[in-house]
């Protein structure tokens, strides 16, 4: 059975099981409330929520434009939302939520039981994934399976310039994911203390996503496939006393991949074929304990330990598939990878002011690499072999601690300030211990009664102690390179917003972050990073049913680094080139909102614009070297009118307008022989004008509440 036919029988299936609870007996009434009238209270019996059904129109094609939501092909589409809940007798109910039910983005849940005492779930969700550049084409066939053949009659040459097949060989490639997930869940309780749950969650991911095949000089884009199943169980036991609580829990995750490796023919000549590894089975099985406790002076404390092992034992692929370079064994048929972890966290909340309270707070997380170590040959790109080497084991151990406290000085005037403190340890990395202090404040007050205003700042400073190369690893890095995660780190954030209540109709709010790293003692590496929002928002209510709202902002992010260029081995070169790098995006919106739903008619309109630029600039060795620049523009409009027909049925129609323009230099005028050593896909950056037309019809469901069966039988 094919993942289209499966995806159908299981939409059918949930909404069959959806049908089947909604025809279920509810228990009958103890109690006969027929004569009661609450006004002040009216509970709500029988079924409520809406149901709608709508037809799309798609004016084009567009894998960007359909990335995520499923309309990445032109015509018709059918869809359908559904969001209902039923009310019965005595606490028992259902509830069944669904959207894009007819796209590939569905989702739909399920759920029953009786209010206070049991609950179980069904859901089903779907999400494709696309190739986001436009047009790519390729030589292989077999896409998305583990082994990929040249066309038929390819012929071979020393670069893409002595391809003679390859215009006629070349055929266009859809790379696309499916993520499917089937869930189920039940809770039952007990007692007011003791509760039991538990999730599970099967997930399937196939298709095929981009990667490069390599043998040394020369490369091709490839297809890889993507065929895994996921099953994650997660149940936990909750009890609760005077004054304290606490739950126990296991948490396990299966990952299986359906291939080993991917084999794929070389379209150079050389080496006929070769082969990469693909993710390997695994598995990770966490039990844990958490509580909460009540402690004297209003002070309340919170654990939670976790163990968990994480372990992976897929046979090995051989060293190469080359015949020529075939022959040494392999020390071992697995890895038998085994990681142990171990986390604590600890919280402890005091007020033992009125207007004061005080945190203070520990963390702990261990990782314990068990896994084998042997010494492997090494054949690079199946075509070089080099010097053995030992695979590492990484271990890691990670502490926090940090201290905070909270004082209410006035009418809506509230600071704050804390310190924190983590500690990593590290083994077989370039450093064994980094240190980091953070100290930062907060404060929000309250000018009137339409005026706040608020600013936090932090400030934190990263130590390591001797840095140095891992001897392990061959040929060494340059000893003046420092990995931006290691590497000596200041670090200063500001945020400064305000919320003003313009009038009774009409808000504006404000908000400004940036944060500058420096990399002071980085000789090679990065040098410095600097993120800068800000945003405006304004929203206005016209008149009673109509409102609007507008925003403006901005994103920018800088970095610089220095590298050492060098043509000998080990490389000692000093800095002799930088890079600067720069990525703005600028965006804005607006909206209408006209709503006289009594009045049988309702609009909505709504426009976004974004434009993003991003800029490399390379000095090397004094002369420019930059990039050209990358730049994108976003228009988006969508509008919505609805009518009433009565109250519960209405009519809606709708036109969403999207049109995307980039300039991406590294894939625009790229085709698949441009360079001479690496065979492209031959793609173009994604640029599309599309319109979406819509027509639906909605049905709302009102359930009857106490006093309208109170009125009905008491005209």
């Amino acid at each position: 059975m094919n993942t289209a036919t499966s995806r159908r029988l299981l939409t059918i299936s949930l909404v069959t099981m959806a049908a089947a609870v909604s025809a279920l007996p509810v228990a009958a009434a103890d109690v006969d409330t027929s004569r009661w009238s609450c006004s002040q209270c009216p509970f709500a019996k029988g079924l409520v929520g809406n149901t709608e059904a709508e037809a799309l129109s798609v004016s084009d094609e567009s894998s960007k434009y359909g990335q995520y939501n499923g309309l990445d092909e032109d015509g018709g589409y059918g869809n359908a939302n559904v969001d209902l809940r039923y009310f019965g007798d005595s606490g028992y109910g259902y509830d069944i939520q669904g959207r894009d039910l007819g796209l590939d983005t569905r989702w739909i849940d399920i759920e029953a039981g009786h209010q206070g005492r049991w609950s179980v779930g069904l859901s089903y969700d779907e999400l494709p994934a696309r190739y986001g550049y436009e047009d790519p084409k390729t030589i292989y066939r077999g896409n998305e399976s583990a082994n990929l053949r040249l066309a038929d009659g390819w012929v071979r040459g020393g670069s893409t310039q002595d391809f003679p097949a390859l215009d006629a060989s070349l055929r266009g490639v859809d790379i696309k994911t499916t993520r499917e997930t089937l869930g189920a869940r039940a809770e039952f309780i007990q007692s007011p203390r003791l509760r039991y749950a538990v999730d599970y969650a099967y997930e399937q991911k196939d298709g095929g996503t981009v990667t490069w095949g390599s043998f040394l000089a020369n490369s091709a884009e490839l297809v890889r496939p993507v065929d895994y199943d996921t099953h994650e169980v997660d149940a936990t036991v909750h009890y609760g006393g005077d004054g304290w609580q606490a739950s126990a829990g296991y948490y396990g995750s299966y990952f299986n991949s359906s291939d080993l490796g991917l084999v794929w023919e070389n379209a150079f000549t050389g080496a006929d074929r070769g082969q990469m590894a693909l993710a390997p089975d695994n598995k990770f099985n966490q039990f844990n304990l958490a509580g909460s406790f009540q402690l004297p002076f209003n002070t309340t404390a919170s654990l939670r330990a976790a163990m968990g092992k994480m372990e992976q034992d897929d046979a090995f692929l051989p060293y190469t598939i080359n015949p020529a370079l075939a022959g040494t064994a392999l020390p071992r048929g697995d890895l038998d990878g085994e990681v142990d972890t171990t986390q604590y966290n600890v919280d402890i909340v005091s007020r033992p002011l009125p207007k004061l309270r005080v945190v203070a707070k520990y963390r702990y997380d261990d990782r314990d690499n068990d896994s084998s170590r042997e010494s492997y040959d090494i054949v690079q790109a199946d075509v070089a072999p080099r010097p053995a080497q030992t695979n590492l084991i990484y271990d890691f151990e990670r502490t926090k601690w940090g201290a905070s406290a909270d004082y209410r000085f006035g009418r809506g005037t509230r600071g704050w300030i804390g310190w924190d403190r983590e500690k990593e340890e590290f083994s077989e990395q370039s450093v064994d211990e980094t240190e980091e202090d953070t100290i930062w404040g907060k404060i929000r007050a309250r000018a009137s009664d339409s005026f706040s205003l608020g600013a936090k700042m932090a400030f934190s400073d990263r130590d390591h102690n001797n840095y140095q190369d891992i001897a392990a690893l061959q040929p060494p890095n340059n000893p003046l390179l420092r990995k931006y995660n290691l590497a000596n780190r200041d670090r200063d954030a500001v945020e400064v917003f305000f919320d003003w209540q313009v009038t009774d109709r009409s808000g504006l709010s404000a908000r400004f972050e940036q944060a500058d790293d420096d990399y002071d003692n980085s000789d090679v590496g990065l040098v410095s990073a600097d993120y800068e929002n800000f945003t405006v928002d304004l929203n206005v209510q016209l008149r009673e049913r109509i409102s609007t709202y507008a925003f403006v902002a901005q994103d920018r992010y800088k970095s610089r680094q220095r590298g050492a260029q060098s043509a000998s081995s080990p490389n000692t070169a000093p800095p002799n080139w930088q890079a600067k790098n720069r990525d703005t995006t600028q965006s804005a919106g607006a909206g209408l909102y006209f709503d006289e739903f009594f009045d049988r008619w309702d609009v909505r309109l709504d426009y976004v614009y974004s434009d993003s630029e991003g800029a490399t600039d390379i000095t090397n060795q004094g002369q420019n070297d930059s990039f050209p620049d990358f730049n994108s523009t976003l228009h988006s409009t969508n509008l919505e009118v609805g009518y009433a027909l009565n109250d519960r049925m209405r009519l809606r129609g709708g036109w969403r307008y999207e049109k995307l323009d980039t300039d991406d230099w590294s894939v625009d005028g790229v085709n698949p022989d441009t360079m001479l050593q690496v065979l492209t896909f031959g793609e173009n950056s994604p640029d599309y004008d599309v319109n979406v037309f819509m027509i639906g019809f909605d049905y709302l469901f009102r359930a009857r509440t106490n006093e309208d069966i109170w009125r009905a039988q008491n005209p």
